[in-house]
């Protein structure tokens, strides 16, 4: 904590002697951020889209700021104007895919989530939360795929190998049930 504090009162002399400086801007944006002062945080990324420097990255920001702070209609909004101006930034689409699945959006937050995908098959935040998704929607076949390909890519995550486990043994134990002409079941 003692650095961030350092860090934010060097990059304050900075911009006292340069205003104009979107790199210090952003970069005190980024300190406020992990002290906590949102409001602060908000007003320096907000001040940074001003400047041709770092425009991405201050909408992105923003993007986690207001998802953080469940103000999604304004997260929404930054992060589709981050996916307009910056078509490469994956991290920020797929920011914008968790928005919207917060927001119980579903399908417009698997059009980015497999928007995403399509440029970069193995992107981890991407498929762990569409992997989320399906698991939220039951669709639990397709969420196993995803599981699945996290556990390959990343095999010392175990949340993610457990997941895999989950929904195989979900899966499997509801294929197991034996349907009685009547609609009963017994397990």
């Amino acid at each position: 904590m003692h650095r961030l504090e350092e860090a934010d009162v060097l990059l304050s002399e900075v911009l006292e002697t340069d205003p104009e400086n979107g790199n210090a801007t952003f970069c005190r944006g980024l300190v406020q951020y992990d002290l906590h002062n949102y409001t602060m945080t908000e007003e320096l990324f907000l001040l940074t889209l001003n400047f041709t420097t770092n425009h991405s990255g201050a909408l992105y920001n923003l993007g986690v700021l207001y998802t953080e702070l469940n103000r999604l209609s304004e997260c929404v909004k930054i992060l589709e104007q981050l996916r307009e101006s910056d078509h490469a930034h994956l991290l920020g689409h797929t920011q914008l895919g968790t928005c919207l699945m917060k927001m119980k959006d579903y399908a417009r937050a698997r059009e980015v989530f497999t928007s995403v995908l399509e440029v970069d098959p193995d992107h981890l935040m991407a498929l762990q939360n569409y992997g989320i998704m399906l698991i939220e929607l039951r669709e639990n076949r397709e969420a196993l795929e995803i599981f699945t390909q996290l556990s390959r890519l990343d095999p010392s995550d175990v949340a993610f190998v457990r997941q895999a486990e989950l929904l195989h043994q979900h899966i499997q134990k509801r294929s197991q049930r034996k349907f009685y002409t009547d609609g009963s079941t017994q397990d």
